[in-house]
C-alpha cells in the first residue's frame, strides 16, 4: 500500500501528498521475485522440443507475464515518481503537467536544483520507458519462414526474454540514489522512510 507526506500549502494548511510510486515500485520487485521463481521451470520447457504440454505451455506464460510486468511497474514508478516531485517541489502550470515522462525527468529537476541528470541516468530512464512504449503499442511483425530473417530480434517478448533482469532492477535503483545524492530533501526523506530495495550484482 503506498504512502504519503504531509506538507503545508502556502496558506499554511496542511495535507496529504500521496507517493503511489511506492505502490507500484514494491510491484516491480515482486514481478522481480516471481521471475527468479518461475525461471528454473520456464528454461526446463524452453529447451523442450515436440509438443508442449498445458503445464509447459502456463510456465511460459508465467514468465512473459512475470517479465512484461517488471517492466510495466518500473515505467508506472517513473513516471509516479517524478509527477510526485513536480508536485512537492515546483509549481507546475498546464505546459509542465502536459510534457512527457522523459521531458519531465530532464525538466522537473533542473528547476527545482539547478542541476542535470548525467546522460548516463537519462539513457536508463529512456530504456525503462521504451521498452514499456513497446509493450503498449506493440506491432503484429511479419518473419519470412525459410530464411535468415532476424526482424523477430525486434519483437517486444523477443527482448523481454534476453532482459537482463537484474540489471535492470538495479539500472531502476541506480536512478533514484542519484536523485538521493543530488537532492538532499528527498535523501532525508528516504532515510526516514525507506522504500528502496537493495539487490546486488552477482
Amino acid at each position: 500500500m503506498h504512502t504519503g507526506i504531509l506538507l503545508k500549502n502556502e496558506n499554511g494548511e496542511k495535507f496529504i501528498l500521496e507517493k503511489q510510486f511506492e505502490l507500484y515500485y514494491s510491484f516491480t520487485l515482486n514481478s522481480f521475485s516471481l521471475i527468479q521463481n518461475v525461471y528454473p521451470k520456464y528454461a526446463e520447457v524452453r529447451n523442450k522440443t515436440g509438443e508442449l504440454s498445458k503445464e509447459d505451455r502456463m510456465q511460459l506464460h508465467s514468465f512473459t507475464f512475470y517479465s512484461s510486468s517488471l517492466v510495466l511497474y518500473a515505467a508506472l514508478t517513473l513516471e509516479a515518481y517524478i509527477n510526485y516531485y513536480g508536485a512537492r517541489y515546483l509549481k507546475l502550470n498546464k505546459k509542465l503537467k502536459n510534457l512527457k515522462v522523459r521531458e519531465k525527468w530532464k525538466t522537473y529537476i533542473q528547476k527545482n536544483l539547478n542541476v542535470d541528470l548525467d546522460d548516463e541516468i537519462h539513457e536508463k530512464i529512456n530504456m525503462i520507458i521504451h521498452l514499456r512504449n513497446q509493450l503498449a503499442h506493440s506491432r503484429a511483425e511479419s518473419i519470412t519462414l525459410g530464411t535468415e530473417d532476424e526482424k523477430w530480434k525486434d519483437n517486444i517478448q523477443a527482448k523481454l526474454e534476453i532482459l537482463d533482469k537484474g540489471q535492470f532492477v538495479f539500472d531502476l535503483n541506480s536512478i533514484f540514489k542519484k536523485i538521493f545524492e543530488i537532492d538532499e530533501s528527498e535523501r532525508k526523506d528516504s532515510e526516514n522512510n525507506p522504500w528502496l530495495i537493495e539487490i546486488a550484482k552477482l
